[in-house]
């Protein structure tokens, strides 16, 4: 038997999302990538984690520092997000997990409004689509280092 590839870094915090990440979350080629998927978790009233799975239209990097992720505003994950703050994104790329911890500073925005809320998100590693089209959803959080 082969002594097989470490793939696993160690976390690390960054100032942004890497190049790698901004590509696979830059909106591009989402018909070719149907079938994948991101899990956002969040931290439920009873402190047990709590995930929503995201389709990869869902979630949105606009720039190394701000993500657009869209949920129905009156869910469980949007009110942790409103009481806590803290999520994890979780996508598999290049035969990887890809995790990366964020946290919302700021509110939930109510349904209808396309507006998001800063996070600070420190990352271990890690036709464009417009949240705002989605109906019924919204923008919900935003990162800055």
């Amino acid at each position: 038997m082969q002594q097989s590839e470490t793939v696993y870094s160690a976390p690390g915090r960054l100032n942004g999302l890497p190049s790698r990440v901004l590509t696979e979350l830059d909106g591009a080629h989402l018909e070719s990538r149907a079938g994948e998927a991101i899990r956002l978790s969040t931290v439920g009233e009873d402190g047990w984690p709590h995930a929503a799975q995201l389709s990869i239209g869902e979630v949105l990097a606009l720039n190394p520092t701000e993500l657009l992720v869209a949920i129905w505003p009156e869910s469980n994950t949007a009110k942790n997000l409103k009481r806590d703050g803290r999520l994890t994104l979780s996508l598999v790329s290049e035969g990887g997990l890809l995790e990366m911890r964020g946290r919302a500073d700021g509110p939930v925005l109510s349904r209808g409004r396309a507006d998001s809320i800063p996070c600070r998100c420190p990352w271990p590693r890690a036709p464009r689509a417009d949240p705002c089209h989605v109906p019924d959803r919204n923008r919900v959080w935003s990162s800055s280092p």
